[in-house]
């Protein structure tokens, strides 16, 4: 379940009870431990990533030469 800005939010004050903050802890950690869900997210953060890679214009060589 992914975490939105309104999920992150929580209740209208923009806090979140303890309850609610252990239940999401279990949450990721149950996930964490299951290796396919961790292979898949590895796997959709690659992707992300090569296509911003890819998407992002071609340096100058100015702007190169910060990576220098």
């Amino acid at each position: 379940m992914p975490i939105t800005k309104k999920r992150a939010e929580g209740s209208a004050s923009g806090k979140r009870s303890k309850a609610a903050v252990m239940i999401r802890i279990t949450e990721l950690k149950q996930k964490i431990l299951d290796t396919d869900y961790v292979e898949n997210a590895v796997d959709r953060i690659a992707t992300v990533v090569s296509r911003k890679i890819v998407e992002r214009p071609p340096m100058t060589e100015r702007s190169a030469e910060r990576f220098v």
